[in-house]
C-alpha cells in the first residue's frame, strides 16, 4: 500500500478543506497495522517503519524517534494518525507538511494525554465529548497535576504549545471546541495555583561565560600540543594494520573487535601508545561545540549538524573574517547555507579538531581499501556512510578503533555540558537577577527555583543561544569589558541577523535580543533618572538630565512635516518623576554604550567610531557618571605619556608633531575637565 493510499483509509477532507482523522472500528484499525509507511534509512541499511510499530524511526538517521507506548488500540490509532497526516499533508487539504522535529514536541503531550487517557480506561479522544463536564474536568486535573513519569503534564511552561495541541485534535475531528475549553480552563486555573509565571530568557553570567572561554580555551590548547604526537602514532598504527597478513572474514559486530581479530596473537602495543592522549583528546568535541554555541549564537540543532569543512576565512579590505557554515532547516524541509559570523578563535578551534577527526578519517578509508576482505558488509555500510556524512562532531575518539555516532546528541558522554562545573558568587547572583532569570530552570522540579552563593551553574544549550543575543545587547552599551576581545565580531554578527531575519533561526534570535534590548534600555533609563535625581550626572546630556528632575521640565523641539520644518523652541512639564521616566523611555530608543560614557542618541548619532570621545563630552546626548572614571584615568594617563614623549625629542623633531600635540594637548584638557566634573559627583548608590 502507498502512503497516498494509506492517507485515503485514515483520513478525509471537511467541507472547509480540513483533513479529519477516520473513525475506524477495531476490524479496519487491525487490517493497517502492518501497512509500511516508510523506509528510513540506516548505516547498517534499510528499516521499515510500519503503521503499528510502537515507535517511529525518522527518514534522517539525524532526528529522534516519536515514541508511542498507548495500550488502548483505538486512541493508539487517533494518534498515530494525527501524526502522519501532520508529517505527509499538515493540517488542510493542500498543506505544508510539519518537520518532524515540529511534530516530535507536539508528540510529547499528545502520547502522554493519550497514555494517561489510556489509564483512565477512556478508549479514544472522540469518546471525551460524551463524558459530563464535571468527568472532564476531573480528567483535566488529574493530567495537569501528576508527574511526568506517571504520563501526566509536569512542571512545564508550555502553554502557548498545549493550546495548538489541541487546537490540531479540534481541526482534526478528535475532540471538541468544548473539551479543548475544559481543559485549558483546568491548565489556567493549575498554572494561578503553582504561580505560574513565564520566566524571561535564562543567560549564562557574564563572569561565568569569562571561566567557560578559559576552560574551553585551555583544553582546546592541551589538544593543539599534542595532536601532532597523536597524528604521528595514528599514521604509523594505519600502516601497521594495513600490511597485516591475515584474509579472515570477522563475524564480530564491533569493528574494534574486528580490527583486534585481525592482530590475532601479534604483539601489540598501541593501545599503550595512545592511551596517555585520549582524555585530553575524547574532550575536544565539547569544548569545541561550547564556543560554537557561545560564539555564533546558533542552536543546538545547527551546530550538532556541522560539517568539517564548516570554518571560514577570507581577507577583505585587509580584514580578516571568520565564519561557520551552518546548514538550516527550512519549515519545509528544504535546506540552506547560512554563514555564522565568528571569531579568530573559534576558527582555530574547529580545525584544530577537524584535524583529529581526520585520523579517524584515515582509519576509515584505509579499513575500506586495505582490509575490506576483513569486514562484512555492515561494517562497510557503516564505514562508508560516516565518511560520507562528515559531521563534525560524530567522530568517536578511541585508541584503535574507528566509528561515528549516527545521532549525534548533547546527551552523548563526551558532549554532556554537566561535566562543567562552575560555582556562582555574589556577582554572578547579582547579574541574574537584575536581569530577571535568577532560576535554575525554566521547567521540571528546579523550574523558577533560584541560584544561591556557591551552587553550580546548570547549562543548557539555549542558555547559550540567549547569552549571544545578550551580549549583543551589552556590547552595545559598554558592559563587555571583561571578554570584548574574544566578541568583537558581534557588531558583524547582529548585521547578519537583522539582514537574514527571514530565516526561522534568526528569526528567533533576532526576537530574544529585541527582547533584551527593550529591558536593558528600561533599567538604564531608571538608574540615569535615580543618578540623575541625585545630581551624579555629568557630560552635556548628563547636566540635561539633572536639570530636567530638578525643573521637573524639558526643552525641545519637533519635526512637523516630512520637509523637516522645526518647531520653536517648546517645554513639556511633568507632574511626576514616573512621568518623566515614561517620557524618556517613549524618546529615547535606543541608547549607545561606549566605554567613556552613554550616548543617549543611540543609532542617530552621527559620530561613530570617533578615534578619540573628546568630541562627545559637551553634546547634550552624552551621559558620564562615575562607572566610567576608569576609562577616563587611562585616556588622561595615556595623553599625558604621550605628551611628555613628545616634550623629549629633539627640538628639531618636536615639529614634526606639533599637530598632534596641539590635538593630545586638547583631548588632555577636555579629559581632565571630564575627571573633574565626574570626581566632584557624589557617591553612586548603582553600579
Amino acid at each position: 500500500m502507498k502512503i497516498t493510499e494509506l492517507i485515503d483509509s485514515i483520513a478525509i477532507v471537511s467541507p472547509r478543506g480540513y483533513m479529519l482523522v477516520r473513525d475506524l472500528i477495531d476490524s479496519e484499525i487491525l487490517s493497517i497495522r502492518n501497512k509500511v509507511i516508510w523506509k528510513a534509512i540506516y548505516p547498517s541499511g534499510y528499516e521499515y517503519v510500519k503503521f503499528g510499530d510502537n515507535s517511529w524511526t525518522p527518514q534522517k538517521v539525524k532526528d529522534h524517534r516519536l515514541t508511542f507506548n498507548i495500550i488502548n488500540p483505538k486512541i493508539d490509532f487517533e494518534l498515530k494518525a494525527s501524526i502522519l497526516l501532520l508529517l505527509e499533508c499538515g493540517e488542510v487539504e493542500g498543506g505544508s507538511p510539519l518537520k518532524w522535529s515540529t511534530v516530535l514536541g507536539k508528540v510529547s503531550y499528545l502520547s502522554r494525554l493519550a497514555r494517561y487517557l489510556s489509564g483512565k480506561e477512556v478508549d479514544s479522544f472522540r469518546s471525551l465529548e460524551s463524558f459530563s463536564d464535571m468527568k472532564l474536568r476531573n480528567y483535566a486535573f488529574g493530567f495537569f497535576h501528576a508527574p511526568i513519569d506517571l504520563n501526566g503534564f509536569g512542571i512545564s511552561s508550555t502553554t502557548i504549545p498545549f493550546r495548538k495541541m489541541l487546537d490540531t485534535l479540534v481541526s482534526q475531528g478528535l475532540i471538541s471546541d468544548h473539551v479543548k475549553d475544559i481543559f485549558m480552563e483546568e491548565k489556567d486555573k493549575r498554572d494561578s495555583e503553582v504561580n505560574h509565571k513565564s520566566l524571561s530568557y535564562p543567560v549564562i553570567p557574564t563572569n561565568v561565560a569569562k571561566k567557560l572561554i578559559s576552560e574551553s580555551s585551555k583544553a582546546i590548547n592541551d589538544a593543539e600540543k599534542i595532536l601532532p604526537k597523536f597524528e604521528e602514532v595514528n599514521d604509523r598504527y594505519i600502516i601497521a594494520i594495513s600490511e597485516l597478513k591475515t584474509t579472515a572474514l570477522s563475524n564480530q559486530d564491533n569493528i574494534g573487535n574486528v580490527i583486534a581479530m585481525m592482530w590475532g596473537k601479534r604483539k601489540n602495543n598501541w593501545t599503550e601508545q595512545f592511551k596517555p592522549m585520549l582524555e585530553v583528546l575524547e574532550n575536544l568535541r565539547r569544548h569545541v561545540l561550547v564556543q560554537v554555541l557561545l560564539f555564533t549564537g546558533m542552536r543546538k540543532e545547527e551546530a550538532l549538524a556541522l560539517e568539517n569543512n564548516c570554518a571560514l576565512y577570507n581577507v577583505k579590505s585587509g580584514k580578516n573574517y571568520y565564519s561557520v557554515r551552518s546548514i538550516l532547516t527550512k519549515t519545509d524541509e528544504s535546506s540552506v547555507y547560512l554563514d555564522w559570523v565568528a571569531n579568530k578563535d573559534l576558527y582555530r578551534a574547529i580545525n584544530i579538531l577537524v584535524r583529529l577527526n581526520d585520523c579517524f578519517k584515515k582509519r576509515a578509508s584505509m579499513l575500506l581499501t586495505k582490509r575490506r576482505h576483513n569486514l562484512r558488509d555492515v561494517h562497510i555500510l557503516k564505514l562508508e556512510w560516516g565518511l560520507r556524512q562528515n559531521n563534525l562532531f560524530s567522530f568517536a575518539v578511541s585508541s584503535t578503533s574507528v566509528s561515528f555516532n549516527y545521532v549525534v546528541d548533547m546527551k552523548n558522554t563526551m558532549l554532556s555540558l554537566s561535566k562543567y562545573k562552575i560555582l556562582l558568587d555574589e556577582n554572578d547572583i547579582a547579574q541574574l537577577d537584575k536581569l530577571g532569570c535568577n532560576f535554575i530552570s525554566t521547567g521540571g522540579n528546579n523550574r523558577g527555583v533560584p541560584y544561591k552563593v556557591g551552587d553550580t551553574f546548570y547549562f543548557t544549550p539555549h542558555k547559550f543561544r540567549h547569552t549571544f543575543a545578550w551580549f549583543i545587547v551589552a556590547n552595545r552599551l559598554g558592559d563587555l569589558d571583561d571578554i570584548k576581545y574574544q566578541f568583537k565580531h558581534l557588531t558583524e554578527a547582529m548585521t547578519l541577523i537583522y539582514t537574514k531575519r527571514a530565516l526561522d533561526s534568526l528569526e528567533e534570535l533576532s526576537a530574544i535580543i529585541d527582547a533584551f534590548e527593550e529591558t536593558c534600555n528600561n533599567d538604564l533609563i531608571n538608574e540615569l533618572v535615580e543618578l540623575g535625581n541625585s545630581g551624579q550626572l555629568s557630560g552635556g546630556g548628563g547636566e540635561r538630565i539633572v536639570k530636567n528632575l530638578s525643573n521637573m521640565a524639558i526643552d525641545f523641539t519637533e519635526i512637523t512635516n516630512e520637509l523637516t520644518e522645526i518647531t520653536p523652541l517648546r517645554q513639556a512639564h511633568f507632574e511626576s518623576i514616573e512621568e518623566y521616566i515614561f517620557f524618556l523611555k517613549k524618546n529615547f530608543g535606543s541608547m549607545r554604550g561606549l566605554p567613556h560614557g552613554l550616548c543617549t542618541k543611540g543609532a542617530g548619532c552621527k559620530i561613530k567610531n570617533a578615534p578619540d570621545p573628546s568630541g562627545c563630552v559637551y553634546c547634550e546626548n552624552y551621559v558620564v557618571s562615575r562607572r566610567h572614571l576608569p576609562h577616563w584615568r587611562f585616556v588622561q594617563s595615556e595623553l599625558k605619556m604621550r605628551l611628555d614623549n613628545a616634550q623629549q625629542l629633539p627640538q628639531h623633531e618636536q615639529k614634526f608633531y606639533d599637530a598632534l600635540i596641539v590635538s593630545w594637548t586638547d583631548n588632555l584638557n577636555v579629559a581632565n575637565q571630564v575627571l573633574f566634573d565626574i570626581e566632584k559627583l557624589p557617591e553612586e548608590k548603582l553600579a
